[in-house]
């Protein structure tokens, strides 16, 4: 049997007995996303707004403390525990979904399953692809996805990067495969998704949580902000850069582009 590195993580959980019954949220969302397409800045502004944050749980790297607080060796119970444990006052919560932790969880449980088909789907992604893979490229080579990892002991400083289209290229390609693999999963999935395009979200959290607390059918109970360390990271030279690889590499990006399903 191929390698799960979830599954790994939830089979070292030490599992307790005194478990509560866990209360499946009113409101149950998924936050579909590519990499560095702005799902934490999101994340951010909908729990300011009271609809709980919709986490990376399935991050087995990032989330093992997690899974061993709550106990839960079952993907789906701890799933579950993790978005009861993070609603917002309106009774939604979320759970942030790359397709790398889709992947590794089809494996073990059909997550779509675990709560019984009425979590609704959201869909983050960018519509400057090369301002995404920048970033992609920049959190894949530093350990600096956004900006709250600089405190992270493994992080380099963003800075420090070099120009490197060959990398910048393959991180584009990567998010492209994504967003294919994602239309396909959604389709057989049934699911109709809230599409929201990070970069005409611009820095006004408030449109955004109306639209989401409108496609929820719910009200926001608080005043969105948005954390700014969740944003995508940057870098001094991201614009040069951008107007660099647009201009040497025009051919590539366009026919890259035309590849990509529409927003």
């Amino acid at each position: 049997m191929a390698q799960n590195p979830l599954r790994d993580a939830l089979e070292k959980v030490e599992a307790r007995t005194d478990q509560a019954d866990i209360q499946t949220p009113s409101h149950p969302y998924y936050l579909f996303t590519t990499p560095c397409a702005g799902a934490g800045w999101v994340a951010t502004a909908l729990r300011d707004g009271g609809f709980g944050f919709a986490g990376d749980w399935l991050n087995f790297a990032t989330r093992a403390d997690l899974m061993e607080a709550y106990g839960h060796r079952e993907l789906a119970d701890y799933l579950k525990r993790a978005m009861a444990n993070h609603a917002g006052p309106t009774g939604a919560a979320g759970v942030e979904l790359p397709l790398l932790q889709v992947m590794y969880a089809f494996n073990i449980v059909n997550i779509f399953e675990v709560l019984g088909r009425q979590a609704t789907p959201i869909y983050v992604r960018r519509g400057n692809l090369m301002r995404q893979a920048i970033a992609f490229y920049i959190g894949r080579d530093s350990g600096v996805y956004a900006d709250a990892d600089r405190r992270h002991d493994y992080a380099l400083d963003p800075a420090s990067l070099k120009y490197n289209a060959p990398a910048i290229k393959s991180c584009a390609e990567a998010i492209v495969r994504d967003e294919i693999m994602f239309e396909s999963l959604l389709q057989r999935q049934g699911f109709k998704p809230l599409r929201l395009d990070y970069d005409a979200l611009g820095s006004e959290p408030a449109p955004l949580v109306a639209n989401v607390a409108d496609w929820l059918g719910l009200e926001a109970s608080g005043q969105p902000e948005g954390d700014p360390l969740a944003r995508p990271v940057s870098h001094p030279e991201m614009e040069a850069w951008e107007s660099k690889i647009r201009a040497e590499e025009s051919t590539w990006l366009r026919q890259l582009e035309g590849q990509r399903p529409a927003l």
